[in-house]
């Protein structure tokens, strides 16, 4: 199945009644086009309900529940100030060292008061009127589907495989899977492709949904701004100290909602809101509202959250390392010769779902897989290996610390066959595990009496 357009999706979106969420999730597995990401993302998280004749009352319940959440939290303003704009440099391309000092220095806008800002509070720029007159228009945790293309805004980076060249993969999840599919679209030549201008898709009246930042009259001149720029076709990244604000808010109010989250030491605690920064950062890029940052990341945290704590992390690199050893062999001899810190790799890998690894186009695709399986992280440990499998040839030439380099800042990657090479490795360790615990062949004892065939006996095989 080829990768499914925008007004694919928005057919499904706009449905009347109820959004098919399991074909959402057949299209999703495929990726999602960047306009309309973010929305998608909202259902596959369970964020709005696919029963559209509570989806309003709800979205309208969320917004207010952010709006009212405190946002002070000192520690965690000072730290993920300091983490968003590492991370805003990272993910949005390298500025001149002026900039940077600037950027440091200069004091960031005052913030409106909580009643007028626009991205908390849907009544004054954005959020959704699902009105039944004739149009409904999205959400209002959504805002904007789309806050800037990753094309025009990521720092240029060098694709390790061309997929120009790549043959055509076959299914991505095979018939053991339950989002199986006959094919699988060969990757564009480059990722991401061309966008051309956005046409809004030709509906029916009653189910056109309306691209816009969701103000109240778009015509408002008096209406304040948002809180990104119109999100297409803008070729601008977001400001740094705009991005900063939205990110410290989200991570204060959500910290302020699990009390003892950050206890441990200063290390520590830098650490974990780095990775929460990491783990936002997608959400901020196809979000415009906090507030739908706030829940869409809050339900991903939530599921990661949950299977870490049933499944700790020695376990689940325990489990890696043995499928290592046994899929790539001479690989894992090479790590062991160079000493190249394999663990230490693999517990972030584990840890972060790749979130500080990959650039943000291919870390959105995979999440795009991720958010539509039902296992997404049995699925991670084999993307993980595919990872290493994809990328064989280029390790064994690198030393030990041009090895780590790689591993802990991934060029780009052909997403698609990543995902196809660990679903094939997947189905095969499955098939692997049956045979082991495959049951013998069962034995029933009988009474001696009993007729069993030639020769009587007291023990038999059942016929």
């Amino acid at each position: 199945m080829s990768r499914s357009s925008v007004p694919e999706f928005l057919e499904l979106l706009n449905a009347e009644q109820f959004v098919d969420l399991p074909k959402v999730k057949e299209f999703s597995r495929h990726g999602i086009p960047d306009e309309i990401r973010g929305e998608v993302w909202m259902y596959l998280l369970g964020v709005l309900s696919p029963d559209k004749t509570s989806e309003l009352t709800t979205a309208r319940s969320r917004l207010q529940t952010y709006s009212s959440l405190p946002k002070s939290n000192d520690l965690v303003s000072r730290l993920a100030t300091s983490a968003a704009r590492k991370y805003h440099l990272r993910t949005f391309g390298t500025r001149s060292i002026e900039q940077m000092v600037e950027d440091a220095t200069v004091d960031p806008p005052p913030l409106p008061p909580p009643s007028f800002r626009p991205d908390i509070l849907a009544g004054v720029t954005g959020g959704v009127d699902f009105s039944r007159n004739g149009s409904a228009q999205a959400s209002p945790l959504l805002g904007a589907e789309r806050s800037f293309p990753p094309n025009s805004i990521l720092p240029s980076s060098p694709t390790l495989f061309p997929t120009s060249s790549s043959p055509t993969p076959p299914a991505l999840f095979q018939d053991d899977d339950p989002f199986s599919t006959a094919s699988l679209e060969p990757a564009s030549p480059s990722f991401p492709p061309p966008l051309p201008p956005l046409p809004v898709p030709q509906l029916q009246p009653q189910s056109q949904r309306v691209f816009s930042q969701f103000s109240t009259n778009a015509n408002n001149s008096s209406a304040p701004p948002s809180i990104f720029p119109s999100p297409y076709p803008s070729t601008a990244a977001p400001p740094i100290h705009t991005f900063t604000r939205s990110m410290v808010d989200v991570l204060a109010s959500w910290a302020n909602q699990h009390p003892g989250c950050l206890d441990g030491l200063d290390w520590e605690r830098r650490e974990i809101v780095e990775g929460w920064v990491s783990t936002v950062g997608p959400f901020v890029g196809c979000l415009k509202l906090e507030a739908g940052v706030y829940w869409g990341w809050g339900e991903w945290r939530g599921k990661m959250d949950a299977y870490f704590t049933e499944n700790p992390l020695p376990n689940r690199l325990a489990t890696f390392m043995s499928l290592f050893r046994s899929t790539l062999p001479e690989l894992y001899d090479y790590f062991e010769t160079e000493e190249v810190p394999i663990i230490e790799i693999a517990s972030r890998w584990l840890t972060s779902l790749f979130s500080q690894e990959m650039t943000l186009p291919d870390l959105s695709r995979l999440w795009d897989t991720y958010f539509s399986h039902p296992s997404p992280f049995e699925l991670h440990i084999f993307v993980c290996l595919s990872v290493l499998t994809t990328c064989n040839d280029t390790l064994e030439e690198l030393d030990q610390g041009e090895v780590k380099q790689m591993l802990l800042h991934l060029p780009r990657l052909d997403i698609d066959r990543i995902l196809h090479e660990a679903s094939n490795l997947r189905k095969a360790h499955l098939q692997a595990v049956s045979v082991l615990v495959k049951p013998p062949t069962q034995v029933l004892l009988l009474p001696a009496s009993a007729n069993v065939g030639v020769g009587g006996g007291g023990r038999g095989e059942i016929s």
